[in-house]
């Protein structure tokens, strides 16, 4: 049970949320999953086994230079970005929605005074268009990338830079995540974290290992909150 687990850890009521987004907020992973494969093959080239495995947890500039310097591609790493933000940027300005119960906990977070903030490894305008177009942006004090800035999660700096948006105290600040590197990163950082399921993510048991609460989708978020000690929940 998620209340008995989260009551095990001793946590405190959170005071921040810091939400990734691809797997996390939005059902947005399939588009990464195998677009390494599918951006190798329109060049004729044969991607290694794994290859998805060795791109997630880089930012997208990361995966560039990887993609570049591993396949001997004749582009600059910043050349291969625009390529491949130009093969997923119709998905977030016309396609991708929200994981279920995600509208619910936003709306139930910012009617109790909880500020939030974004920290994806994808790029800030494909992130600001799909929010958008779903109503959700005005529930964010910021949306932070690490895309361009060749910085990835396995450093914990973008999770710092939101915790100095939002202005919370870091031990009282929740990172939700569906991956268990990013998640291992904050948890070791002093972060709250929250691990998400989603079915693209194998390494569950690394998720949970890393997860201080865990959950299947977000419509488990009202018993989170009051097993966190957070008023007015059912």
């Amino acid at each position: 049970m998620i209340a008995e687990d989260i009551a095990k850890g001793g946590l405190a009521v959170i005071k921040g949320v810091i939400f990734d987004f691809d797997g996390t907020l939005f059902d947005s992973m399939h588009l990464w999953k195998n677009l390494g494969e599918t951006y190798l093959a329109a060049k004729g080239v044969a991607a290694e086994p794994g290859l998805w495995q060795a791109l997630k947890p880089l930012g997208l500039y990361q995966s560039a230079v990887y993609l570049k310097e591993k396949y001997a591609l004749p582009l600059t790493a910043d050349e291969v970005v625009d390529e491949i933000n130009r093969t997923v940027d119709l998905a977030y300005f016309e396609e991708v929605l929200p994981k279920p119960g995600i509208p619910e906990t936003l709306r139930f977070l910012h009617e109790r005074g909880v500020p939030m903030c974004i920290a994806s490894l994808t790029d800030t305008y494909q992130l600001e268009a799909a929010l958008t177009r779903c109503g959700l942006r005005d529930y964010f004090t910021a949306v932070l990338s690490c895309a361009g800035r060749r910085i990835n999660k396995t450093d914990p700096l973008i999770f710092r830079e939101a915790l100095a948006v939002l202005g919370t105290d870091k031990a009282a600040t929740l990172v939700a995540e569906d991956s268990p590197t990013a998640l291992r990163t904050a948890k070791d950082d002093g972060f709250l974290t929250l691990g998400v399921f989603d079915e693209n993510e194998e390494r569950q048991a690394d998720l949970r290992a890393a997860a201080d609460v865990y959950v299947r989708d977000f419509t488990e978020w009202h018993a989170v909150w009051a097993a966190l000690g957070g008023e007015g929940a059912p």
